[in-house]
């Protein structure tokens, strides 16, 4: 979902004098759009859209140089007086768009917020199947996010296509880890794997493929290192304080660049915390469709940060240690599935293990096609 509007682009398809496109878009006389929203068909409220509506999902609608996107816009967008796109070039300013103000009032338990997110993400991919008629991938890597979307799928008795990536312990990039596929490389694709870390870590197919995704996960579910240490420091301890060896994501806090949030402390209240974390996420892009590929996370959603956000500050780190919320609605929607999660989270000498050893014990039955690469 890639555009350009100035003079000259050479990593799009120009499709006007000043507008520059990548593949995958609808043209409706001088309008485009291309993307999804949950909240109704898109293509069949362009109009809407162009009236100021609103919806959730990840779409761009242009008409007239005019850009018009989803509630939490999903792309970047750089500019000066002469372009605007959505591709970091450089000598462009990005452009920011101010984010809604939290307001937690009242905590909410740890239960309820688990019964909350839960049927937030069973209706976002309720939604999703209703308003776009598509053929359903996913990707099963024994992480936590993948695991809970097969689960849900399977609760929700929705068919899909998987593929499971075998161990590659020889792997020095993350494309040869994941086993990524291209039918084709191009300037816009080499371009988007250097500058944005999805597309190092997505298939690139000719053909139109839609992709149950796990991006945002880490973010709305809070278990990223940038973004619990605020929470932690706001208690006055830092990550080594209260990590456990049993903890899910003991290794990956270790690792990630380097372990250097382990020790990391700055003074913080927690009010300030939660409001840095709320305006991080929608600033924080990772995918947006490349070209015929096109992708759907259930987990982009501001309404699971803020449930997070409202638990007791002490169930709030646990979570982002341990995963706690996904693991239990894991349990409470298909609870076999718990015996191919990882022993613990993005660590190579147990990725995928769990997966492996124990896929044939578990009965997929929404699942069409099952595929090992």
């Amino acid at each position: 979902m890639f555009f350009y509007i100035g003079e000259q682009c050479s990593y799009l398809c120009k499709k006007s004098n000043n507008l520059f496109l990548d593949n995958g878009w609808t043209q409706i006389d001088d309008l485009y759009y291309k993307g999804y929203t949950i909240d109704c068909s898109l293509k069949n409220n362009i109009t809407n859209i162009l009236n100021g509506e609103v919806y959730n999902g990840i779409y761009c609608v242009i008409k007239n140089n005019e850009i018009y996107h989803s509630y939490r816009r999903g792309f970047p967008i750089f500019e000066n007086q002469q372009i605007k796109t959505n591709l970091k070039l450089e000598g462009l300013e990005n452009y920011f768009t101010k984010s809604p103000i939290i307001d937690i009032q009242n905590l909410i338990s740890l239960e309820k917020v688990i019964g909350n997110i839960k049927n937030i993400l069973v209706n976002n991919i309720l939604s999703f199947v209703k308003h776009n008629d598509v053929k359903l991938h996913i990707r099963i890597t024994g992480g936590l996010d993948s695991l809970l979307l097969v689960a849900l799928l399977e609760y929700l008795q929705i068919e899909y296509n998987a593929s499971i990536v075998s161990r590659n312990t020889n792997a020095k990039t993350l494309a040869e880890w994941f086993k990524i596929t291209k039918d084709y490389n191009n300037s816009l694709t080499d371009f988007v794997a250097e500058k944005y870390w999805g597309y190092k870590i997505s298939d690139v197919k000719f053909n139109e493929n839609w992709l149950v995704n796990g991006f945002m996960g880490d973010e709305s579910m809070l278990r990223g290192p940038h973004q619990i240490i605020k929470i932690i420091n706001s208690t006055g301890q830092t990550i080594t304080d209260v990590i456990k060896p049993n903890h899910y994501h003991f290794y990956y806090f270790q690792r990630s660049n380097d372990g250097k949030y382990l020790h990391d402390f700055k003074s913080i209240k927690l009010e300030d915390a939660k409001s840095e974390i709320y305006n991080q996420f929608f600033s924080d892009f990772q995918y947006w469709h490349l070209d015929n590929n096109f992708g759907f996370s259930p987990y982009d959603d501001h309404r699971i940060l803020e449930n997070i956000l409202s638990m007791d500050v002490m169930d709030i780190i646990e979570n982002g240690l341990n995963g706690t919320v996904q693991k239990t609605i894991v349990e409470l929607t298909k609870p076999e599935l718990i015996i191919l999660l990882d022993e613990y989270k993005n660590t190579p000498k147990y990725a995928r293990v769990n997966l492996l050893n124990n896929i044939d014990k578990v009965k997929l039955n929404y699942c069409k096609l099952l595929t090992i690469i």
